[in-house]
């Protein structure tokens, strides 16, 4: 949010499931940064583990900040969606990983075929 003298009073992230809280396991759990006022801003980002990022999805950041009028009831929101383009790139990978056990357990049965 841009125009602030002062830090937010709350940041609040939810979806269609309800607010998100701040988890411990940065690999599996909703990461928050509320951020920190500078320069008249102040930047809140959510990050959004792997697992619960399998398809396009829409969160909402909900703000409060007195000294623009947004108090409680009467908070700001703004909609984020969530675009997810790395599934291909996880497939794709799971592809190439698979085709390097298959060669490597033809290369063994070759092997063992082989000996006498």
């Amino acid at each position: 949010m841009n125009g602030l003298t002062k830090q937010l009073d709350a940041v609040v992230w939810k979806n269609s499931d309800g607010p998100i809280t701040h988890g411990t396991d940065v690999v599996n759990d909703y990461q928050i940064e509320e951020g920190s006022h500078g320069s008249n801003s102040q930047t809140t980002v959510l990050t959004i583990p792997a697992i619960k990022n399998t398809a396009d999805a829409v969160y909402t950041c909900v703000i409060q900040s007195e000294e623009h009028g947004k108090t409680s009831g009467s908070e700001e929101e703004k909609t984020v969606n969530s675009n997810v383009f790395s599934e291909y790139l996880i497939n794709i990978n799971l592809i190439r990983m698979f085709r390097s056990l298959t060669l490597l357990l033809v290369k063994a049965l070759t092997i063992l075929h082989q000996s006498p």
